[in-house]
């Protein structure tokens, strides 16, 4: 990576993998269904784990898109695709997001495999996002199961809009500040894959300023260091990134 390809920022950068019929795909403005294995790696989540930990990436964020969308937690996959990054990052990662679609629906089984996987990698933390969570008290059922510090509430935007089917942002916010979440996540999915530049900055200022002690991730159409830098402006600790990260041909 050049300087103006992030090479300067990777200790605010988090590497995305989206996981889809075990293999590592391609995003596309969110249309899930328009996904294709991410061509470097021929779709192999391990191999862009691994060059993720290599150019100093040492946070992690996977996607378990059958989790997401089919309620069907791919828990080998996330597992297999955790490993080879802690592997190559010496078993020291900062952290691993992992987004299985959470939702009221999720059963007892799945949610036992997350805690024994969390047993396993410490660094591994939970992604409730307003997408798929019914509302509110989705979230607050979470964190019956599993520890707050351990949750992440995602502010899911698509052109701007809140992806959420009850509760609006401060509500989502001022539930996860009660709660004891630390951690925040705005995602707009519009953007995801576009290469067109970060549009999340706004609500990044708005949610710090509503939650100044969270820490705070964002992405979507991040090409550059010039879109970090215009996030983290914006109160945003760390930074999605995907395609700028993945070898050019």
């Amino acid at each position: 990576m050049s300087s103006h390809n992030l090479c300067s920022h990777t200790d605010r950068l988090v590497g995305v993998i989206d996981l889809k019929a075990g293999q590592a795909v391609h995003a596309v403005r969110g249309e899930r269904t328009c996904y294709e294995a991410v061509k470097f790696c021929n779709g192999d989540a391990a191999i862009l784990a691994a060059h993720y930990a290599s150019v100093g990436i040492r946070r992690l964020y996977i996607a378990d898109l059958d989790g997401i969308c089919h309620d069907s937690v791919s828990e080998r996959d996330i597992e297999r695709t955790a490993a080879e990054f802690v592997r190559n990052c010496n078993g020291q990662p900062l952290e691993i997001l992992v987004d299985i679609g959470w939702n009221d629906s999720t059963v007892a089984e799945d949610i036992n495999r997350i805690v024994r996987l969390n047993e396993t990698y410490p660094s591994m933390r939970w992604i409730a996002a307003t997408e798929t969570m019914l509302n509110k008290e989705s979230l607050r059922r979470l964190t019956e199961t599993i520890a707050a510090d351990e949750c992440v509430l995602s502010l899911d935007y698509r052109g701007g809009i809140l992806q959420s089917r009850q509760d609006d942002e401060p509500t989502w916010i001022e539930t996860a500040k009660r709660l004891g979440l630390r951690e925040i996540i705005v995602l707009d999915l519009h953007a995801v894959g576009a290469k067109s530049g970060v549009c999340t900055a706004e609500i990044c200022h708005r949610v710090k300023k509503r939650f100044p002690h969270s820490k705070l991730f964002s992405g979507g159409g991040v090409r550059h260091s010039d879109d970090v830098d215009v996030l983290t402006t914006a109160g945003c600790d760390y930074v999605l990134v995907a395609t700028a990260l993945h070898p050019q041909p």
